[in-house]
């Protein structure tokens, strides 16, 4: 059995019990279920399956890897509902972001946990709670002491005997609990509150897996099985399996072509394997006596053309992702001129997207939300995001110099420019005046403000400039 059977193919024996007749039916031990795998890939079957093509397959690990890496590589802050205000000194999130258990930092658990959801469809972190919390009815966050990535092809989600699916009810009400099977005789329980189970949806309710996800690699199935092939063909090639050519007699006569006799054959191996080669003793030409021709059978890899057809399918699976095919790492092209441009579509339209929708699900799991907090994933540091957000500032200041104009000349309110620039509303009757409404006094003091931020936001005129302008007015 050569490498790529080795990784692809699932031994039945893994599952005790298990026959081969009986593959692909529905299997259950120690109140787990399976569903016995074939011979080949499918990723329909088992995470594990997944989480191997992440591994060994880098057509498969590029865009995972990509997104993931890049979701990780972001910076998780915790900030107030109220004023958006970032939160410095909460001791119990500074403590999840340093270091969320003993073995790996809060980056390297993020990295982990995409890379499972995006490899498998499903990830679930852990919130380890002391049995003496358990009961108590305070945010998790605050009793949660370590938290940890469970490899999702280890977990099942275990049903209540009455599911009230579609009704009122609870997660409590619809798991009964998280099993976590790891090795052979460790098992665990956990409650449906402690875990966070990550997943996109499936709207299969037909399955008994329909609380996870399928993978995303099941929809570019048909790729990823026209891989395997082309790298078993072009290993075979390599190393040469199998005859390239056969060596014929060439010999004549006026009855036809003359078979080789038994020990010209022999004769023709020996010199061919000890005399002939590129070997410091050997000949590089061969001079046969017996008179052969050679007829090749195969194809070389020029022929087969197995580059064209991975990079095609290399192209679909990025695509699957969200992936931009520009950016698929390939042979011919290693620049481009709209790299820069790809990468920031994977961020705006992949990355950040999914980070938020993380943010806003560990925010609720957590139960910072009910302290009035919120996490948030900050990616302005990121280089293609640069050029974008200097944009965003030229945008905002000419939207915020015009909207202030209106209000100089008499269109508008305060709480008009306040909404211009996304700010709140202000509850004082002099912010929903206009200018020509006000007495000489508030006029005044409105003067005083805008000077002032006018001022503040000078930070490069310096004081003459600005005095200069006041003069001018």
């Amino acid at each position: 059995m050569n490498l790529i059977d080795r990784l692809f193919k699932k031994k039945n024996t893994d599952i005790p019990g298990i026959v081969a007749h009986e593959v692909g039916k529905l299997f259950s031990t120690q109140g787990v279920r399976y569903r016995v795998a074939g011979d080949y890939f499918s990723p329909y079957v088992a995470d594990a399956n997944c989480l191997t093509l992440f591994g060994t397959v880098g057509e498969v690990f590029f865009p995972i890897d990509y997104i993931a890496s890049r979701i990780a590589g972001g910076k998780f802050i915790l900030k107030k509902y109220a004023d958006d205000s970032v939160v410095w000194d909460n001791a119990l999130f500074n403590t999840l972001i340093d270091r969320p258990n003993c073995l790996y930092s809060f980056q390297r658990m993020i990295y982990m946990h995409f890379v499972y959801k995006l490899a498998t469809g499903n990830s679930y972190i852990k919130c380890v709670v002391p049995e003496a919390f358990i009961g108590i009815k305070t945010p998790i966050y605050k009793r949660c002491r370590n938290y940890w990535v469970l490899p999702p092809d280890n977990v099942n989600i275990m049903l209540k005997n009455y599911i009230p699916l579609f009704g009122n009810a609870e997660k409590s009400d619809i798991i009964d609990y998280y099993y976590l099977q790891y090795g052979l005789n460790t098992q665990e329980k956990i409650l449906p509150d402690f875990i966070f189970h990550d997943q996109d949806g499936n709207a299969d309710f037909k399955s008994h897996d329909f609380l996870k996800s399928q993978s995303v690699l099941c929809s570019v199935k048909m790729a990823i099985d026209n891989l395997i092939p082309v790298y078993k063909a072009r290993n075979a090639i390599f190393v040469k399996r199998g005859a390239i050519g056969l060596l014929v007699s060439a010999k004549r006569d006026d009855a036809g072509p003359i078979a080789m006799t038994p020990e010209e054959k022999t004769d023709l191996i020996k010199e061919y394997t000890h005399t002939y080669g590129v070997g410091d003793d050997q000949f590089p030409l061969s001079i046969s006596q017996t008179p052969v021709d050679f007829i090749r059978t195969s194809m070389s890899i020029q022929e087969l053309q197995p580059f064209e057809e991975t990079l095609n399918d290399a192209i679909m699976i990025a695509s699957a992702f969200g992936i931009p095919s520009v950016l698929v790492p390939r042979k011919d092209q290693s620049t481009f001129s709209n790299q820069k441009t790809a990468e920031k579509t994977v961020y705006t339209s992949k990355v950040i997207p999914a980070a938020n929708r993380f943010c806003a699900e560990l925010t609720k799991m957590l139960g910072f939300d009910k302290d009035g907090y919120y996490i948030e994933a900050d990616f302005s540091h990121v280089d293609c995001l640069q050029e974008g957000q200097k944009e965003k500032e030229e945008v905002s200041k000419i939207v915020s110099e015009r909207a202030m104009s209106e209000f100089m000349n008499g269109i508008i309110t305060l709480n008009d420019y306040r909404a211009r620039i996304g700010e709140s509303k202000v509850d004082i009757p002099l912010f929903d005046k206009i200018l020509y409404e006000m007495v000489p006094e508030e006029i005044e003091l409105v003067k005083t403000i805008v000077d002032i931020n006018k001022k503040e936001s000078n930070n490069g005129k310096g004081t003459e400039n600005a005095a200069a302008e006041d003069k001018s007015k």
